[in-house]
């Protein structure tokens, strides 16, 4: 089984009523989260080197991607007077997922930054 697929089983696994029968748009979102995810790492890192890590990551990344654009997160209220539009919660769900992917995977990734001592 090749990275892509333990990511999208993954992700069944991590949502199955979110991923639903979008298996075609799941393997898309899949192949771009590791292709992102792979270029993320550390120069002296493969995905291999961290495999429980990162498939697990990809595939809340993947889920929250799904959420996001799928038909289970649709408008709820739309006022006119004073505009208020209200949208299902998977967006904080799908937010939730990405942050902890990201502590996840912190350990793994390029930083932008350094701390120093003094």
């Amino acid at each position: 089984m090749n990275l892509t697929e333990q990511v999208i089983t993954q992700a069944s696994f991590l949502a199955p009523e979110v991923v639903g029968d979008n298996m075609d748009l799941l393997r898309t979102v899949c192949t771009a989260v590791v292709s992102s995810l792979e270029a993320r790492l550390r120069d002296d890192l493969e995905p291999g080197a961290c495999l429980s890590d990162f498939v697990t990551a990809a595939g809340m990344y993947a889920v929250a991607a799904l959420a996001e654009i799928g038909d289970w997160n649709k408008v709820e209220q739309l006022t006119a007077g004073d505009l208020t539009v209200r949208r299902g919660g998977n967006d904080r769900a799908a937010q939730y997922l990405r942050s902890q992917a990201d502590l996840l995977m912190a350990p793994h990734l390029k930083t932008g930054f350094a701390f120093m001592g003094v």
